[in-house]
């Protein structure tokens, strides 16, 4: 990350074979950084006017279309930092543009950064901008209490509701188990899997668990659908 074309040169150099992101070209270096991106094949990020706080969507939008002309294709968009409101509006617009009025130069990926000395603040804009609409979050912090709720909230949006969560069907070991433990079985249901298996490790014993696919169901419900 650097507002200078011969940094960003330098350091490409130092990672060949890699497709690092530029960040990041604004109208005083596009041509230079877009010269680099074509170069060493690497994505783009446009921030707008480098001299103001925060480019303007129109700004953003003028940006990405002179990057398109020059031949580069893989852009990401950095709205910049602002409050959580003008933020999420930006992020609105941009996503409105590109997918209903197929608005080419918005259609790209978006970049936020996060930088707030608040950590639930954190928090909140960072799962905010994974719903709404941002395809990558810079933090910051690396805290546990930081990134779990936003890793989970992030899982949480991704999970399909009408798809049961699983776990791969196989048989498992606990311990060391021979041709003399006992076998167990269950369904690939992970909320049965996960009350199951902390039992069997409990007990100390070597054992075996098979997990057959019952396509998610619990024990009762796969049996009475006759898939277990």
């Amino acid at each position: 990350a650097s507002p200078d074309p011969k940094t960003i040169e330098a350091g490409l150099k130092k990672c060949p074979g890699r497709r690092p992101l530029i960040y990041a070209a604004d109208p005083g270096n596009l041509s230079q950084m877009s010269a680099a991106a074509k170069a060493y094949k690497t994505p783009l990020a446009l921030v707008g006017n480098g001299l103001k706080p925060f480019p303007t969507l129109e700004e953003l939008d003028k940006l990405s279309q002179e990057a398109s002309g020059l031949g580069i294709e893989e852009i990401v968009l950095a709205p910049g930092p602002k409050n959580l409101h003008e933020s999420l509006n930006d992020l609105t617009q941009i996503r409105r543009l590109s997918l209903k009025r197929n608005y080419r130069p918005f259609g790209f990926p978006v970049i936020m950064f996060i930088k707030n000395t608040d950590k639930y603040q954190t928090v909140i804009d960072s799962c905010t901008f994974i719903a709404k609409y941002a395809g990558i979050i810079v933090l910051d912090s690396i805290e546990e209490d930081v990134l779990l709720p936003i890793i989970t909230m992030r899982q949480n949006i991704y999970t399909d509701p009408q798809k049961p969560v699983t776990v791969e069907p196989k048989l498992y070991k606990f311990g060391s188990p021979d041709q003399t433990s006992p076998i167990m079985v269950t369904t690939n249901f992970s909320l049965t899997f996960y009350t199951v298996s902390p039992e069997i490790e409990a007990s100390g014993h070597p054992a075996y668990l098979l997990v057959t696919d019952s396509e998610g169901m619990s024990v009762l419900t796969a049996w009475a659908a006759e898939k277990f």
